[in-house]
């Protein structure tokens, strides 16, 4: 079992870049154009500028996610509440491209990242707990061999 940093931390990386890029870049954005209004909904340029912002990244970066979780050796205790944190927030951003409504869905199902969040937490921490145990385990081997 040797860790593989490049994996774990490229996934860490761009999880971050997207969620930075959905609190710096879209929500900012949106929150302009009023995307946010639920008596308006967005028309024209307007709206197909946001979703060339919006759902051609997410798509990407949840196929990038479905490609590449089996690859996750450690840190899965940041990064799958992350991953939620991201689809959750994600989803949502490109359905705003249909106005304010969307607003009341995400107030609906919040308690969908509110349970999985710490569930996700807490087996990432176990995860993680047994990576380490193992690494030590091979190296302590390793050690006693030469």
């Amino acid at each position: 079992m040797i860790l593989k940093p490049k994996e774990n931390l490229l996934v860490f990386v761009i999880s971050m870049c997207i969620l930075l890029y959905l609190i710096f870049f879209l929500i900012p954005y949106a929150d302009d154009h009023g995307f946010f209004n639920e008596n308006l909904v967005p028309e024209g340029r307007e709206k197909l500028l946001y979703s060339l912002l919006s759902i051609p990244f997410l798509i990407l970066y949840g196929i990038y996610v479905l490609v590449s979780i089996k690859k996750i050796t450690f840190l899965k205790s940041i990064i799958y509440p992350m991953l939620i944190i991201n689809g959750y927030f994600g989803l949502f951003m490109c359905l705003f491209r249909y106005g304010g409504a969307a607003v009341w869905l995400m107030v609906f199902t919040i308690i969908i990242p509110i349970v999985l969040i710490p569930i996700s937490l807490v087996i990432g921490i176990i995860k993680d707990k047994d990576y380490i145990r193992r690494n030590k385990k091979i190296q302590s081997n390793g050690k006693n061999l030469e």
